[in-house]
């Protein structure tokens, strides 16, 4: 029977017989001399190398079973130290665990929400001054209030304003958004009867924030304040209407006094209107603004007084029949067609309308 064997240095298999065990032989290939074992070298399978195991990434405290990093040498909730066995610094008060947590982040948060309030309170109050004032408001416990509504007439806007509180002589300002003050004064005795109303103006309104606030004299310092936007809108005319007059002197007939013109603003920013031009039927009329009232945002009414400057189709034809002895006399269900344009502001904005209006029956006299 043969001995197999390898050469040690090239791997080349050999085969040789039994008798030749322990000589001396050569490698054909390489030419090593190697020397014939005496049983044939079955190579020993080589085993896998076991895999690495990674070490966890975390661990469980033995104190306080809390979860760490396997790298951690101290526990981070207990103080728990993991080379002498025992916690390194001892415990003030009990053991975290994830409900105090919970609690902690809770405290934590609300105290930010809390100091950011406190800093906008801080701002808003800075901010309450108000532009060119120079005083520092004093308003926590002021014992005045004060209600107040935007107003417009024909050659100024303002702000109406009641003052509720104890009698003093107070100094009522009106600041625009330029700056400009209007003041009004309110005498100690007028506040005997705990409220005064006063009427403050703005010659030229315009968008932007003005500044209401009551002062004392005596100390002095700002007791109320409130900062007011003035918002552009638009207008729109809601309805026109015949003003009409009767009298039973006038044979039954209506006779015109003028015009009024329902209108619909949007915005805060009071509306000043200059100027008017009217047609009635076609013929062009005289016309003022007799009065009118604007409420910001809402509704408001602008009167004209209206004259014709000539008769009108229906008042030719009736004075052609022989008919009413007044140029301005209407029948009942009489329609008229109004056309004209409001005029606003220093720049003449127009407000164009157009309706046809129908002369209201008789009122009868009740029985």
């Amino acid at each position: 029977m043969d001995i197999t064997f390898a050469c040690d240095k090239c791997g080349q298999p050999l085969a040789i017989e039994e008798t030749g065990a322990g000589q001396l032989v050569d490698c054909p290939k390489c030419g090593t001399c190697l020397e014939v074992p005496n049983k044939a070298k079955v190579p020993t399978p080589s085993l896998p190398e076991p895999p690495v195991l990674a070490p966890p990434a975390e661990k469980k405290c033995p104190y306080c079973a809390e979860t760490i990093k396997t790298e951690s040498k101290i526990c981070r909730f207990c103080n728990y130290d993991f080379v002498t066995g025992q916690r390194s610094v001892p415990s003030v008060g009990p053991v975290a665990t994830g409900t105090s947590r919970s609690l902690l982040k809770t405290t934590t948060v609300l105290a930010i929400i809390a100091m950011l309030v406190i800093i906008g309170i801080l701002m808003v109050k800075h901010d309450n001054k108000g532009p060119a004032l120079g005083w520092k408001p004093s308003l926590i416990g002021s014992p005045y209030s004060v209600e107040y509504k935007l107003f417009a007439n024909r050659y100024y806007g303002g702000v109406q304003a009641t003052v509720k509180g104890p009698a003093a002589r107070l100094a009522i300002i009106l600041t625009d958004s330029k700056g400009k003050s209007d003041v009004k004064i309110i005498e100690k005795e007028h506040l005997i009867t705990n409220s005064e109303t006063v009427s403050l103006n703005m010659e030229d309104p315009q968008a932007g924030t003005c500044v209401l606030a009551v002062k004392t004299f005596d100390p002095e310092k700002i007791v109320w304040q409130k900062k007011i936007a003035l918002t552009p809108g638009i207008s729109t005319v809601n309805d026109v209407k015949l003003k009409l007059d009767y009298n039973p002197a006038f044979n039954n007939y209506w006779r015109l006094s003028g015009i009024q013109i329902v209108l619909q603003q949007t915005g805060t920013l009071p509306i000043l209107f200059t100027d008017a031009s009217v047609t009635l039927d076609g013929i062009d009329c005289q016309c003022s603004l007799e009065s009118l009232g604007i409420w910001v945002p809402g509704q408001g009414k602008v009167n004209l007084s209206v004259i014709p400057k000539s008769k009108t189709k229906q008042q030719l034809a009736k004075t052609a029949e022989g008919g009413h002895i007044f140029d301005q006399s209407y029948d009942p269900g009489e329609r008229h067609l109004v056309k004209g344009t409001l005029f606003s502001g220093k720049d003449h904005t127009p407000l164009a309308f157009e309706r046809e209006c129908v002369v209201p029956p008789i009122p009868q006299p009740a029985k």
